[in-house]
């Protein structure tokens, strides 16, 4: 192999781990998109009141729910009320749950006393002791961003819809062919000597069928999925973001489960803290801006009594 040859391959090399740099901090920038999306979903369903509850408070409580499974509310010797995640100090009631704790602070920083259930609670999320962001990271790990790739795989199949074949000497024109008609440049050779006149320089249609809008379909279902878990739905054709259960309807009757578990969960632990400081107050309520109205109940009735409602959560007007 001449300098020139391998010049040339390591060039080529050079690309493809260039090609695969770039593609790899896509799937990274997506992936950081969309987990914030669905983490400000999640954590806005919920809002904590009562006495040294800020919301600064209520929001950590249900940052820490949503990441972590579980934490602890507790007051420090100053009466500051904090929220901190936890790690056992000590043994586990009949049932099998910690029934004492050391609670620390982002930055480290551990109370130097351990915490019991008699002055502060531990706060799980949901029945199961889950975060919610282990089911939103699958969903997205392994089927949002794969299908997200996927169409923009189909998308540039039909934008480029053929394969080439020529020899070594036709190599860097044809990747500056395929350069510029990936951009939407015109490609013009006005000679007879072109290098792409030439017996050996041949293209093959690879009749790729369109299915991009299938693959967007299926994004919507696993979206709806993830809308489904948390309890939320789309109304209308402006695509409102809804809690399914109302407030006045209580964590028994919702039908939904996963979201009646994360509900039944905050309401005990309000139930608890009551019992340890019964002057704060503590409660926990849904968010008021995501309770529907009575029109867009009528609307997902009107829905489900027409049969046209796939999923609870579908209600949004069909395009």
């Amino acid at each position: 192999m001449n300098l020139s040859s391998k010049v040339n391959k390591m060039s080529r090399a050079s690309k493809i781990r260039k090609s695969e740099e770039n593609q790899q901090n896509k799937v990274d920038w997506l992936r950081s998109q969309l987990m914030n999306i669905w983490q400000n979903k999640a954590t806005s369903i919920f809002q904590w009141e009562g006495e040294g509850i800020t919301p600064f408070v209520s929001q950590q409580i249900e940052r820490r729910l949503y990441e972590d499974g579980s934490v602890v509310l507790f007051k420090d010797d100053d009466g500051v009320v904090k929220v901190y995640r936890w790690a056992m100090d000590g043994g586990l009631n009949g049932y099998g749950l910690p029934v004492s704790w050391r609670v620390f602070g982002m930055n480290g920083t551990s109370e130097q006393f351990s915490r019991s259930e008699k002055d502060s609670v531990l706060i799980w999320n949901d029945l199961n002791r889950m975060a919610t962001a282990s089911y939103i990271k699958f969903i997205i790990d392994y089927k949002l961003i794969n299908i997200e790739d996927t169409i923009d795989t189909q998308l540039n199949a039909h934008k480029i819809p053929f394969v080439f074949t020529g020899n070594k000497s036709q190599l860097l024109t044809f990747e500056n062919v395929f350069k510029k008609v990936s951009g939407g440049v015109p490609v013009i050779y006005m000679n007879e000597a072109s290098p792409l006149n030439n017996a050996e320089f041949q293209l093959f249609p690879t009749n790729v069928t369109f299915v991009a809008d299938q693959l967007k379909q299926l994004r919507h279902d696993y979206e709806d999925d993830m809308m489904d878990y948390l309890g939320l739905c789309y109304v209308g054709i402006e695509k409102k973001e809804r809690l399914i259960t109302s407030e006045a309807e209580g964590t028994e009757d919702s039908s939904n489960s996963s979201f009646a578990s994360r509900y039944g969960q905050r309401k005990r632990a309000c139930e608890e803290w009551n019992k340890i400081y019964p002057d704060m107050k503590l409660k926990v309520k849904l968010n008021e801006g995501l309770l529907m109205t009575e029109e867009e109940k009528a609307e997902l009735k009107e829905k489900q009594n027409a049969g046209n409602r796939p999923k609870e959560k579908d209600i949004q007007e069909d395009e």
